[in-house]
């Protein structure tokens, strides 16, 4: 897929979405305009002569609401696609590797040979050796292996 293609289905799936909030806000409005007075706190009365077209107005209600989650659901999940499709349109090859040479600029500012690090993986060690885009490191259980500049902290 295009980045265009993918910015015109973005903009189609948020269009999408609007369309499916304007219309379970719709429903909720007419079913508000109709029930809005409706006592919802009494019971059911069974074996009274209204408890048939109470059962039906509880039943209408539980169907409008049912559509109404289904809609938003649906706007969210078109909301959701929208945005990755943006995040694929906007994303350039080497746009990752940019962000990650900044960070190895910035860890050179504060590491250098000699300073006790932290690595998520191996814990503890000491670099011994300033590497392009890796450090060589003495961990403190022993093992020594370089570790992308990225992964490490002070």
């Amino acid at each position: 897929m295009t980045k265009d293609r993918a910015r015109i289905k973005a903009a189609q799936y948020v269009n999408w979405a609007a369309i499916a909030e304007k219309k379970s806000k719709e429903i909720y409005d007419s079913f508000q305009k109709v029930y809005g007075d409706f006592d919802w706190t009494q019971p059911i009365l069974l074996g009274h002569y209204s408890q048939r077209s109470h059962e039906k107005v509880y039943e209408r209600r539980e169907a409008m609401h049912n559509k109404i989650n289904i809609l938003y659901a649906k706007a969210k999940r078109f909301r959701e696609k929208a945005e990755n499709l943006l995040n694929f349109a906007n994303r350039n090859k080497g746009d990752a590797e940019v962000k990650r040479i900044v960070q190895r600029a910035i860890a050179d500012t504060k590491i250098t040979v000699g300073s006790a690090i932290i690595d998520w993986v191996y814990g503890s060690g000491i670099v011994q050796k300033v590497n392009k885009k890796t450090y060589t490191i003495k961990f403190t259980n022993g093992l020594k292996t370089t570790r992308d500049k990225s992964y490490i902290k002070i």
